[in-house]
């Protein structure tokens, strides 16, 4: 009898560690195959040549810079980076290492004109120019590591979906799309406690049929979760 039982425990912790090694390698293959760049924007890796300028105290930073990998606009270029809006610079000693003469680093930015960085806080040099929106430090682009929060969470943050099936039409963000994704997380919620449920009151025993729901409700939570990347 203990033997059987040793053999039903163990084939329950194979399949929960099997279900989550699964959970875990969607999400990740799911971003690192995912998109990089959005359109109109340039993926390279630069090498500072010099710090130009900065203004509004340092918020804004102005970098001529070399480009050694990628895509660059070209071999030598200027890059503006705001220390309110671009990605993968918060940690300040991180960003000065980085903007120091002969630091390196990816980044993904557009191009800067007259017409559209006018004010006086932009300065414009005599060569191709790039607003950073996001600098790379690991192994992904701080958007990248966003969609990943986004997918691991969705299990969890599909509970809310209790809330804003009724909430979101009020919502300034609303869009009838985004609404039938919450009507979709709410109803796989409900079905997922439903079966659960079903199961207990078939089964006295929890595992391994309930692991099976919470696996396949996470799988299905994230799959709902991917359209609002």
């Amino acid at each position: 009898m203990r033997s059987g039982n040793r053999r039903s425990w163990g084939s329950t912790w194979i399949l929960a560690a099997g279900l989550l090694v699964v959970f875990a390698a969607v999400p990740f293959g799911l971003v690192a195959a995912g998109p990089r760049a959005d359109v109109d924007t340039f993926l390279c890796k630069i090498e500072v040549e010099s710090r130009l300028a900065e203004t509004l105290e340092g918020k804004l930073e102005f970098l001529l810079v070399r480009g050694i990998g990628g895509g660059p606009p070209s071999d030598l270029f200027v890059i503006t980076i705001d220390h309110g809006y671009t990605a993968g610079v918060d940690d300040e000693a991180a960003s000065v290492r980085a903007s120091a003469p002969g630091g390196k680093f990816w980044l993904q930015g557009s191009l800067m004109d007259k017409d559209t960085y006018n004010g006086e806080q932009y300065l414009l040099f005599g060569h191709s120019q790039l607003y950073v929106s996001q600098v790379k430090s690991g192994l992904f682009w701080p958007s990248q590591v966003q969609r990943l929060k986004s997918l691991y969470l969705s299990p969890f943050t599909a509970l809310a979906s209790v809330y804003l099936v009724w909430a979101y039409p009020f919502m300034e963000e609303y869009t009838l799309a985004s609404w039938l994704l919450v009507i979709a997380r709410l109803l796989l919620l409900c079905l997922a406690v439903a079966v659960a449920a079903y199961r207990r009151a078939r089964d006295s025993r929890w595992t391994p049929g309930l692991i099976w729901v919470i696996g396949a409700y996470a799988l299905l939570a994230i799959a709902l979760a991917i359209p609002s990347l």
